[in-house]
């Protein structure tokens, strides 16, 4: 509320019958634009100006920026989620059947969900610890735009448009159990539930189609923690 002494001042100023329009109204009403048009253009008629060749000019140049602007939208260049997993998928069981004891533990597992009794553990430890929400990137928000481009040109668009429903208690037995996995093709082997899951940097960039590069032979002495410190601009550890 305005105080009492500002509202007389404009009680008196809009008192008389030609001023009775609302204050704080900004834009007119669609009937009242209209006779405001039609009285404008009676009192002023100039006649329009000759086309001119600057004109022309001008106008076939907005007419060719325009058709610069013809870009497919991001979303519409990636492929489907399901065709893309289907291919991975087929890659994983030519793998085991090439090589049928790549499914069996080359040790005997402690029980069916861990391989050793310093797996179950480390389950237990983490059984009571929450996962961090699953984000993906929008890519029809104009405010990411920016973001959006950076990511796709990367390569790494499909690493944060999938998100898919996870089991928990499988994720945390999957936890568990890695740091008993064994080297196998450039990759790991690892024991989880009663199978053997084979994972290498190759297969999961296959997965998410990044673009192919050169291993580094030592990615796994790197520090974990500085890794995702370095991920997250010093927001996360692991």
């Amino acid at each position: 509320m305005q105080p009492p002494r500002r509202s007389s001042r404009l009680n008196r100023s809009v008192s008389s019958p030609s001023n009775d329009e609302p204050i704080w109204v900004n834009d007119p009403t669609p009937g009242e634009s209209s006779r405001r048009s039609r009285k404008r253009v009676r009192r002023r008629s100039p006649a329009p100006p000759e086309p001119t060749e600057v004109a022309a000019d001008s106008v076939s140049d907005d007419d060719s920026g325009g058709d610069n602007h013809t870009d497919v939208p991001i979303e519409e260049t990636l492929l489907p989620k399901e065709p893309r997993y289907e291919e991975s998928r087929a890659v994983f069981q030519a793998m085991y059947e090439a090589n049928p004891e790549y499914l069996r533990p080359s040790k005997h597992p402690l029980s069916a969900r861990f391989a050793t009794m310093a797996a179950r553990g480390r389950y237990c430890i983490l059984r009571d610890k929450n996962f961090v929400p699953q984000q993906r990137l929008v890519l029809t928000n104009k405010k990411l735009a920016e973001v959006r481009e950076t990511v796709f040109h990367s390569g790494f668009i499909y690493t944060v448009v999938d998100s898919d429903a996870f089991q928990p208690t499988v994720i945390r037995e999957f936890v568990a159990n890695l740091p008993d996995a064994e080297e196998r093709d450039g990759g790991v082997a690892m024991y989880l539930r009663e199978s053997v899951v084979t994972l290498s940097p190759g297969l999961i960039n296959s997965l998410y189609c990044i673009p192919g590069s050169e291993d580094d032979p030592n990615w796994r002495d790197e520090n974990i923690d500085k890794v995702c410190s370095f991920l997250s601009g010093g927001r996360v550890n692991r």
